[in-house]
């Protein structure tokens, strides 16, 4: 494990990047966005201290389904 600071507001990943990485947050929490046809940004989750994230991608072999902010 490697740790990976994020700044608020900071971009974690984007919504169809290449997944290459699992994350564990250990401290501050992220949003879980997706867009949506049309352009429009839905909050799906906000995920806090403990939560893990970026699995999907990797267990599937595809694109991130959603982006990720600080």
């Amino acid at each position: 494990m490697v740790e990976a600071p994020f700044v608020r507001g900071e971009m974690i990943f984007e919504q169809g990047d290449e997944g290459d990485a699992f994350y564990v947050i250990t401290e501050g929490k992220v949003e879980v966005l997706r867009t949506e046809s049309g352009g429009s940004e839905k909050l799906l989750v906000e995920l806090g201290e403990g939560a893990a994230f970026g699995e999907r991608a990797l267990l599937r072999s595809e694109p991130r389904y959603a982006a990720v902010r600080a």
